[in-house]
């Protein structure tokens, strides 16, 4: 490796001597090389380029054609190209099957163009690549599993695309990687507790996708982790315990269905300068946590943005077949930034092991509720639920968590005494 370096160091300083006007330092790539390059710019429309400098020049002047850099190694050909940088260059097309062919290739920066068609498998045959960056583009259909043969992958951007599917457990090869962006596509599945995987990770987007589930604790084992954004998916479920173990500078949660108390760990979170979870169902365990995520969130009411259970909930029979239920919104009024939604009634009977829906009350300003066809002197329990309906800061349907639960026996029935004619 130090020979390798040595060797380049050596040619680029040739290089930069050479005279101005001069014939490329560079000698002509292999014939294989140069036909992917011919074939790179034939399928992305190279004619109506940004810059298309240099390109489809005679053999020997390769390494001069606009984004191309090349390089010698002591493996393989010399020269070969070991960079390929068209961002923002109106590529328009497919991505060639025959990119497989720069073994040395190790950046590939294609972003912000017009690529369409599917990522091709055949990049997890450029063994050598450490930057792969495909985003802001049209691409379609799944994340090539070959991706993940990609072990020293150290930047994956695939992100504001149109790439749908569950992210593929090959990826969880990627051990070098540490900046991943897949975020604005429509991929969709569970986060994968292979995710721990990525030892070397700093930094996870993921925000506005179709991701589901809950977000798995591995997640936040990974000590180098700096900035997390999973904004506008469909997570589920509480927030790991764990949350507050690496070293986190920035967190985005925002817009997703996560609900449950806020674990106190976030306290040990000393190098973070922002979080916002707003537009989910979170609530508070401390005066401490709330603070914490006032003074970080750079939103005085983040609270109100939270979709709260009811409190105080009151359970009264008013007939042998009648209960009314009355309960506090957590934030009446206008103090409730979202007031669209409404709450759903659960009800378990004695024989029962589980609560079932009997009833949606529109309206976050109702407070009460009345169920009616109910056995006489049977015991039922009850809770109740807050709901949001979508909105523009958060499109799924946000549910808190269950109100404490109420029991009531209600009264038998009255009996009916016979009178002889």
């Amino acid at each position: 490796m130090r020979r390798t370096c040595y060797l380049f160091a050596a040619l680029l300083v040739l290089l930069l001597a050479a005279p101005a006007g001069a014939k490329s330092f560079w000698g002509p790539l292999s014939p294989v090389e140069r036909e992917a390059l011919i074939d790179l710019y034939e399928a992305t429309d190279g004619e109506n380029w940004i810059n298309n400098e240099g390109w489809l020049g005679p053999p020997g002047t390769e390494c001069d054609w606009h984004g191309v850099s090349c390089g010698c190694f002591t493996e393989g050909a010399c020269p070969a190209v070991y960079q390929i940088d068209l961002e923002q260059n109106n590529l328009r097309g497919y991505l060639p099957r025959s990119i497989r062919r720069f073994r040395q290739l190790q950046v590939l920066n294609l972003a912000i163009n017009r690529l369409q068609g599917e990522v091709p498998g055949e990049l997890g045959k450029l063994l050598r690549l450490r930057e792969l960056e495909l985003g802001v583009n049209r691409f379609t259909g799944e994340i090539p599993p070959e991706l993940g043969r990609l072990t020293r992958l150290r930047y994956l951007s695939l992100g504001f695309n149109d790439l749908h599917g569950p992210l593929p457990a090959e990826l969880a090869g990627l051990k070098s990687v540490q900046l991943l962006f897949l975020s604005d596509n429509r991929l969709s599945g569970e986060l994968p507790h292979w995710v721990g995987e990525w030892t070397a990770l700093s930094t996870l987007g993921l925000d506005r996708n179709e991701l589901s589930g809950s977000i798995p604790a591995e997640l936040f084992e990974l000590k180098d982790l700096n900035e997390l954004s999973l904004t506008e998916n469909h997570f589920t479920g509480r927030l790991p315990a764990n949350i507050g173990k690496p070293e986190l500078h920035i967190v985005h949660l925002e817009g997703n269905r996560l609900s449950g108390p806020i674990p106190e760990s976030v306290l040990d979170l000393d190098f973070l300068s922002y979080i916002n979870v707003s537009w989910n169902a979170f609530y508070p365990t401390s005066p401490e946590v709330e603070q914490f995520f006032m003074d970080r969130g750079g939103l005085l009411g983040w609270l109100q943005t939270q979709t709260l259970a009811p409190e105080n909930l009151v359970v009264v029979a008013t007939s042998s077949s009648t209960v009314r239920l009355t309960w506090e919104p957590a934030f009446p009024g206008p103090g409730l930034l979202n007031e669209r939604g409404g709450y759903l009634v659960y009800m378990k009977a004695a024989a029962s092991d589980r609560f079932r829906l009997i009833k949606t009350v529109p309206g976050k300003e109702s407070s009460a509720a009345s169920v009616n066809g109910l056995k006489p002197g049977s015991l039922y329990t009850f809770r109740v639920r807050t709901f949001s309906k979508p909105h523009a800061e958060n499109e799924n349907i946000v549910r808190s968590e269950l109100s404490s639960s109420v029991a009531v026996t209600l009264p038998s029935a009255p009996s009916v005494e016979g009178r002889l004619p």
